[in-house]
């Protein structure tokens, strides 16, 4: 109880100090350090190599000259590539980041 006491007239002093009216005491200020704002880099950037470089192209696009290469999801019942088999054109998922 005698601690509290003393910080309480601890805090009061210091707003007379400042001359502005305060209507709940603050707690007490402490020390704290203030770090640079430029951030830590690294000595050796290493670049990031990507999985997969090349675009992925709608399948059966180089067969037909009507349709456009841009990819398309296969939404056929018996697609290969929908259904994943081997050897086949790859779908473009999570992970080729």
């Amino acid at each position: 109880f005698w601690l509290k006491r003393v910080s309480i007239t601890a805090l009061r002093s210091t707003e007379a100090i400042s001359n502005t009216p305060c209507t709940h005491p603050s707690p007490p200020r402490r020390f704290t350090l203030e770090f640079a704002t430029m951030a830590v880099a690294p000595a050796d950037k290493r670049k990031i190599v990507k999985k997969r470089m090349t675009k992925f192209s709608r399948f059966q696009a180089d067969r037909f000259k009507r349709m456009n290469p841009a990819w398309r999801k296969p939404r056929g019942i018996d697609c290969r590539v929908r259904r994943r088999f081997k050897g086949v054109t790859l779908m473009p998922n999570i992970g080729y980041g």
